[in-house]
């Protein structure tokens, strides 16, 4: 899997750094989300990005993101729109100062696991997460900055 980590400075705040993740073809997870939804759940994806706003001023707490996506451990989850709370955008959180912001989708069955297009953007991120993981544990290419609010290093992945 190639892919390169992206910095989002513009969404990035003093309590949480932002990136997405740019894939081969040029195109970032971040922006599929958002050209795929932003006609039909204009309104989803504005909460979303409000809810993004208040996490890089108050940090990436727990109870602001949808748990248990992934594997125990991995940080992937997801962050939902308020009012029909049918969007998700998957993410992968690193402590409370870390968000990758992935794609996602509308919500339409009980499990995420029982929707293909949503199971499959849940998987490719729980991937790369383990990748990120074994970046920063194993190889060292990947470590959080002096004032440990961003990560620096080595963002391409040519796995």
């Amino acid at each position: 899997m190639e892919f390169e980590l992206i910095e989002l400075v513009p969404l990035s705040g003093s309590k949480c750094t932002f990136y997405t993740i740019k894939l081969k073809t040029g195109a970032t997870l971040l922006d599929n989300f958002i050209t795929s939804y932003d006609d039909k759940y204009k309104q989803g994806i504005d909460e979303i990005f409000q809810k993004i706003k208040s996490i890089s001023n108050l940090g990436a707490r727990e109870y602001l993101f949808k748990d248990h996506y992934g594997k125990p451990g991995d940080g992937v989850c997801a962050l939902a729109d308020e009012t029909k709370k049918k969007l998700r955008l998957m993410c992968i959180r690193f402590s409370n100062v870390v968000v990758i912001l992935g794609d996602g989708g509308p919500k339409s069955t009980r499990s995420i696991q029982s929707d293909p297009e949503l199971d499959f953007k849940r998987k490719q991120m729980i991937k790369i997460s383990k990748l990120i993981t074994k970046r920063m544990l194993e190889d060292k290419e990947l470590y959080w900055s002096a004032d440990g609010l961003k990560l620096e290093g080595n963002f391409k992945f040519e796995e």
